[in-house]
């Protein structure tokens, strides 16, 4: 065994979407980064729908031009079938409005090679054995097996990018807490699919069936990735392909499409739990990042972007720690903080969805929310949040999807009106009821830093932070219920032109219901 003092500043454990964009995004602001992989490059994985909110992750690490020449069919939204009509949504994609449907074999090898090309060092097919901790506890590198060749790499930072097999939480002991049953999903890939009419062909298709749902997502025009999930013990003793056949024949759109196709990769079985590490996601010199924190059901094609928003959020406050410009622990705070928020919203996005499905069979039986009180639902609207309250409010609206009353009484309390706006220069302004203005760090176009954050205590309105030196952060820490708008713009600064941002942010933060004037 060879073994190195200090190997690197940052040790990636991962190779995939995770541990690239972490690694990549490090290495691009200076950082030493060793990433190791153990599997072979390109390999197949299943998750292969990205997000339109991924889109500026990647471009924040500079590899958003590259995808899109890399030839992924282009995503412009979704179609769901949801309930017991069969109702139809059509979901449009916010900002930038596209994302792309991926082959991931070949994704994930595009981000580790841009990694590398960053100037990370990539040992592949060298697996991480075990985890390497100080005389106080502290993990300071890992023990890595190359063939017949063991080395002990050391690192001021771990970051366990090792998705579901959780190499950190299982060397620690770290707890995790699971939320509901464990469920399969069957992944297959068939060739001469057909595409729903117009400009929509390439959407992905979500439908459900009798005791599940199924994905459909063209990756080119002759292969389509289908796939479905249920509970696992709903498919006991049952042959992945024959399960995937069944439910493929219980729906409407997805099996017309498939009736002239053939099978290019039969079924093949994940088995998984909606789960959250509880013990902090960043401490002691490790830092968790994508599966290896959280998994959520994928039936909102998270996956990916989870994992992109999660490296992205640790790489920036790794730079700032290592530059001594924030204290370990409260980046850590921060981090952990950021985390959890996102895993509860998307979490409880599942869980409504499936919530509201009026099927009787014994999938959806289990997860009914037909009886939900208003405790409950002022429990979920909590941890929707208000983008996540609009949706279902928004998809109750337009007959998508039928849902409780207690649930859309509460739904409709919410402030999500962020369109920009002018307020007058007279106008004094103060906090709403029940918002709070803090200092907290805040995330910001890959960097980590204090400024200010707006927050309603029962979650109702969005929650923007800003970094101090900003304007609009010295707006947010200037209204006070006693100072006019005019003033607080001449007291932030001279020019006329920031006088008129001023105005427009206090607007803007009124119309969000975090401001009123």
């Amino acid at each position: 065994m060879s073994e190195s003092r200090e190997d690197c500043d940052v040790l990636v454990v991962g190779g995939g979407p995770a541990g690239s964009c972490a690694a990549g995004l490090l290495a691009s602001r200076g950082v030493s980064v060793t990433l190791i992989e153990g599997a072979r490059f390109p390999r197949s994985h299943i998750g292969e729908s990205l997000l339109a909110m991924s889109m500026p992750y990647l471009r924040s690490w500079g590899v958003g031009d590259i995808v899109d020449g890399a030839g992924f069919v282009l995503k412009s939204g979704a179609i769901f079938r949801w309930g017991g009509q069969k109702n139809e949504m059509r979901l449009g994609m916010p900002h930038p409005g596209y994302a792309y449907q991926v082959s991931r074999d070949e994704f994930d090898d595009l981000l580790l090679r841009r990694a590398e090309a960053a100037g990370v060092r990539v040992e592949r097919e060298t697996w991480a054995r075990e985890l390497s901790c100080d005389g106080a506890g502290d993990v300071d590198g890992v023990l890595t097996q190359e063939g017949t060749l063991k080395r002990r790499l050391r690192a001021k930072y771990v970051i366990d990018a090792s998705g579901l097999f959780q190499f950190v939480p299982r060397s620690l002991g770290l707890p995790s807490a699971d939320d509901g049953h464990q469920r399969v999903a069957v992944g297959a890939y068939y060739e001469g699919a057909g595409r729903t009419a117009g400009d929509r062909r390439n959407d992905i298709i979500t439908e459900a069936a009798d005791d599940s749902w199924l994905w459909f997502i063209p990756l080119s025009d002759e292969i389509t990735s289908v796939g479905m999930v249920t509970d696992a013990d709903l498919v006991e003793h049952r042959h992945p392909q024959k399960s995937i056949d069944q439910a493929i024949g219980e729906t409407h759109l997805i099996r017309g499409l498939l009736e002239t196709s053939r099978p290019a990769r039969r079924g093949r079985l994940l088995r998984y739990t909606n789960h959250v590490v509880t013990a902090p996601m960043w401490d002691r010199g490790y830092v968790l990042v994508g599966d290896s924190a959280m998994f959520v059901d994928p039936l909102f094609s998270t996956g990916v972007h989870g994992a992109l928003l999660s490296a992205s959020h640790a790489a920036a406050a790794l730079v700032s720690v290592l530059a001594g410009d924030v204290p370990d622990e409260q980046a850590a705070h921060w981090y952990d903080r950021e985390m959890r928020r996102h895993y509860e919203r998307v979490n409880e996005t599942v869980r409504v969805l499936y919530g509201v499905h009026p099927g009787k069979g014994r999938f959806w039986a289990r997860r009914d929310l037909t009886g939900l009180d208003d405790e409950g639902a002022e429990a979920i609207c909590r941890r929707l949040g208000a983008v996540g309250a609009k949706f279902f409010l928004d998809a109750h609206r337009d007959e998508g999807l039928r849902m409780p009353e207690t649930l859309t009484g509460r739904l409709s309390e919410f402030h999500v009106d962020i369109g920009i706006a002018r307020c007058r220069e007279s106008a004094v302004p103060s906090l709403a009821d029940e918002v709070s203005r803090t200092g907290e760090l805040a995330y910001k176009d890959g960097t980590v830093a204090p400024g200010v954050v707006l927050s309603h205590a029962r979650n109702r309105t969005v929650r923007p932070a800003y970094q101090d030196g900003s304007l609009i952060a010295g707006v947010c820490r200037a209204v006070d219920g006693r100072t006019t708008v005019g003033q607080i713009a001449r007291r932030l600064s001279t020019r006329p032109a920031d006088h008129a941002v001023c105005a427009s942010a206090i607007g803007t933060l009124q119309r969000a219901g975090l401001i009123r004037a």
